[in-house]
Formats: C-alpha cells, structure tokens, sequence
C-alpha cells in the first residue's frame, strides 16, 4: 500500500527545500574528502593569513562573513574550512553566503573568492553574546587542538587524519574563545588581534 503525500511537491519545492538540499549534499561531499580535512569554520582571508572561526550550524558564522566582507577582509567560506593535514595551509569551501531574512526567507549571496592555500593566522571560538559585552580571551593550544576536532567532520571516520589536520595548524597559531559581540564590532577586533600577532 502506498499512502500518498498530505501536500503535493508539484514543480517548485520551496527555497528551504533547496537548502537542506545544497547542505546534506555538502555535507556528503566534505566527509569523503581523502586527503584535505573539513572543520565546519568560517576562513576569512585579511592580509595575508586566515581567521578560522568554528562554530555550529546557525552559530553566527555567516553573520560575522557578512561584516568581514564589509569591512574589507576576504571570504573564503562561511561553512567550511579545508585543511591540508601535511602543510597545515588551508582553503575554503565555495558557496553562496546564505542569510536569514525577518520574514523566515533566506537571501543567498555571492561573498566567497578562491584562493591557494594560506596560512592560519588566527583560530577564534567565539559566539555572539546579545548583551554586546564580548568578552574573549587566549586559548592553549591544547584547547584549541580539542574545539577544532570537535568541528571536524572527518574526526571519526579519518581520526589520524583529522589530528595532523589540526595540529598542523594549533601548533603555531593564537587561539582565542569567550564571547563576541555585533558582528561589525567583533570582526573588527579579531582582524586587527591577527594582525598583531604577526608583528
């Protein structure tokens, strides 16, 4: 017995529909990578050097894109960061940048640029606090190594190649965690913190 669907599909699946799409579709592709390692990031490229900032789905990663774009930087991905396990140079996951609109629709913008792999000049788990109090601060690498793999899609499947992946980058590069504030405000901050680090 077949029981049919309550609502028909017909030929125009709603938007959301595309993106959970896209999203299980990217998802698929990122965790059969064989040899550069996914952590589910933003890579936002500035002077040389990328701020990799892990976060969940819907943990602001997008937001903060937006405004890094805005305020000058370089987006190599809102959604996933690629690591290359032997040099520790990453490059981003091109794709739209999708953004929530108040009326529950999504807006999809083309904010992304390639690049060839760059260094990490900067690794930051921060999460937006609505208070605007953002409050971070520097993280050991070991803390680092741990958020990192908890973000990495591959850490079970290709756990050898998940730890080089992200040792290869903690090893050398400042980390930071706590809480950011508005997005303009934040990235900002971080912008000029990975700067400082390299002087």
């Amino acid at each position: 017995i077949i029981v049919p669907d309550t609502v028909e599909s017909g030929d125009r699946p709603p938007p959301v529909a595309w993106d959970l799409l896209e999203s299980t579709l990217t998802l698929f592709a990122v965790s059969r990578l064989t040899r550069l390692v996914a952590v589910h990031s933003a890579a936002i490229a500035h002077n040389g050097r990328v701020l990799v900032v892990p976060a969940v789905s819907e943990g602001g990663k997008s937001t903060l894109s937006i405004a890094a774009v805005a305020a000058g930087a370089l987006l190599l991905s809102d959604e996933y960061t690629l690591i290359d396990p032997g040099t520790g140079l990453v490059t981003g996951w091109r794709r739209p940048v999708r953004r929530r609109c108040g009326d529950g629709t999504t807006e999809r913008l083309d904010l992304v640029v390639p690049s060839q792999p760059m260094v990490v000049g900067l690794i930051a788990a921060v999460t937006y606090d609505p208070s605007g109090q953002g409050t971070w601060s520097p993280v050991s690498p070991a803390e680092a190594t741990t958020t990192l793999l908890a973000h990495t899609v591959c850490a079970r499947s290709r756990p050898d190649d998940a730890l080089d992946a992200v040792l290869a980058i903690t090893r050398t590069t400042p980390a930071v965690a706590g809480h950011r504030p508005d997005a303009s405000t934040a990235i900002e901050a971080l912008l000029d913190l990975m700067d400082q680090s390299q002087s």
